[in-house]
């Protein structure tokens, strides 16, 4: 969150459009509860949201390589 702070101050002092993105990969039961802060915050400092959602299987072996290739 820091980092997006800095980024978007320097975005409005130069110039240019910042955006976030979160990658929802649907193995949260609490997704909301999970993005609606970060969507308060990404409002708070003019910053556009993207969030991607991916259907994985949390048991498959290859979840960490999959959700790294999908993000």
């Amino acid at each position: 969150m820091l980092l997006l702070e800095v980024v978007a101050s320097l975005g409005k002092q130069n110039n240019f459009s910042v955006r976030a993105m979160h990658v929802d990969h649907g193995i949260q039961s609490k997704q909301g509860w999970i993005e609606r802060p970060f969507q308060d915050e990404v409002n708070r400092l003019g910053v556009e949201l993207v969030i991607v959602r991916i259907d994985l299987d949390p048991l498959a072996e290859i979840f960490e390589a999959t959700s790294s290739r999908a993000r």
